[in-house]
C-alpha cells in the first residue's frame, strides 16, 4: 500500500485556480428584489385584549428564568 505513492505523479491537475463563476448571480439579486410585496403601513392602533388570558401570578419557571437573567446581567 505505501510503495503505491510516487511523488512525482500530478495531483489535482483539473482543479481550476481560476476565478469563481459568477455569472448569473446579478440576475438572481434582480429576481429576489421583484418577488418583494410592500404592504402600506396604517394608521392602525394595536388592539387591547378584551379578555385576559394569562393569570396576574408568575409561576416558578418564569420566576427562575427572570432570576437567572438578572443573575447574568450582574455577573
Amino acid at each position: 500500500m505505501a510503495d503505491d505513492y510516487e511523488p512525482d505523479d500530478p495531483v489535482g491537475e483539473d482543479y481550476d485556480e481560476g476565478e469563481p463563476e459568477d455569472e448569473g448571480l446579478d440576475e438572481i439579486e434582480q429576481n429576489e428584489d421583484d418577488n418583494i410585496e410592500l404592504l402600506p403601513a396604517g394608521d392602525q392602533q394595536p388592539q387591547q385584549n378584551q379578555k385576559r388570558i394569562t393569570t396576574p401570578y408568575m409561576t416558578k419557571y418564569e420566576r427562575a428564568r427572570v432570576l437567572g437573567t438578572r443573575a447574568l446581567q450582574i455577573a
